[in-house]
């Protein structure tokens, strides 16, 4: 598992998944679930993740943070709440994203999963586990996935 505390987007470790498309028109469609563990200390504390498309050298991000208007860039967040600043809340998320990519190439491809969190230090972000991460029944650790389905684009 791995954690993030951090407010800059970092690459999950081994968190990736790669297609090679038979056709430049094909499009290919990518679905992220995750299993994350969130907790953080004061209000309004979240995380944040974007799928990354990386092909000959050249990357993009291909879901989240795609936005145009000004303090809207990162559309996939989720958040725990709390009106407590003095409380940790830890939160355990599973986050779904789907969409459609058109990566024009017949090349191998990578997609990554990258995140990050709104204050450095707290909160901080798990991928497959809780943050608190104890050997009990209700902290289990989950599975995490990117699966990825070339669609036809003539």
């Amino acid at each position: 598992s791995t954690s993030i505390n951090s407010t800059t987007f970092a690459l999950v470790s081994g968190f990736e998944a790669t297609i090679t498309p038979s056709s430049n028109s094909s499009k290919i469609l990518v679905h992220l679930h995750a299993n994350l563990g969130l907790d953080g200390t004061g209000t309004d504390r979240y995380g944040v993740v974007k799928i990354r498309r990386d092909t000959s050298g050249n990357s993009a991000d291909v879901l989240g943070g795609k936005g145009t208007q000004s303090g809207h860039q990162d559309d996939m967040v989720f958040n725990t709440i709390s009106t407590d600043p003095t409380t940790t809340h830890e939160r355990n998320l599973v986050y779904s994203a789907t969409g459609l990519d058109s990566p024009n190439t017949t090349g191998s491809i990578t997609y990554s999963f990258k995140a990050r969190v709104n204050a450095a230090g707290s909160p901080v972000m798990t991928i497959n586990r809780t943050t608190a991460d104890p050997n009990n029944f209700f902290h289990s650790p989950a599975v995490s996935s990117i699966t990825l389905m070339e669609i036809d684009g003539s």
